[in-house]
């Protein structure tokens, strides 16, 4: 014997090991191809302005995975504007009409990035002079990114005039900090 009577064998296989890293490998699989419990969630029908007041005629509702999107009950008034396809938060929603009772709803060209629920002051000037009076107002419905298409809404006994001169082009609308 030259190996001063031992005899050197290669290790046994690691079998315990592959069996364990096979359970683990399927078990990953298993995990990731559970199927997950889906909820309807409703999702804007087509595109839908800040102000409006939601009905189940402007929804639509699509399966999402349970817990993704918090539930909510959908109706009241938007305070931000939905595009077609985009789903419906708790944040989007306000209970209550944004008017304050008694005021009226006149489109007005805003300032970019006002939201809906800004106080704002619409300055209304007159022909021939240098001064403007000012109007509180309050932000219904924000316009595009260029400001375009939003609406405001004023006390009734200053809509006729604010009406007018935005008909005639004499509006500017005041955002403060």
């Amino acid at each position: 014997m030259p190996y001063g009577g031992r005899v050197y064998w290669l290790a046994p296989a690691p079998t315990r090991r592959y069996v364990m890293a096979a359970l683990l490998v399927v078990a990953a699989l298993v995990w990731d191809l559970w199927p997950t419990p889906q909820v309807e969630h409703p999702v804007a029908a087509f595109d839908l302005p800040a102000g409006h007041e939601i009905t189940q005629g402007d929804l639509k509702w699509v399966p999402v995975p349970e817990g993704v999107l918090p539930a909510l009950d959908p109706s009241g008034f938007l305070l931000v504007g939905l595009a077609a396809g985009e789903p419906l938060l708790p944040s989007h929603l306000v209970a209550e009409s944004p008017l304050p009772a008694g005021w009226w709803e006149v489109p007005v060209d805003l300032p970019a990035g006002v939201v809906a629920g800004r106080a704002v002051r619409v300055a209304v000037t007159t022909p021939g002079s240098d001064t403007a009076s000012l109007v509180p107002g309050l932000v219904v419905r924000g316009g595009d990114a260029a400001g375009r298409g939003g609406a405001i809404g004023v006390a009734e006994h200053d809509a006729g005039r604010v009406a007018g001169a935005v008909a005639a082009g004499r509006v500017v609308v005041l955002v403060g900090r």
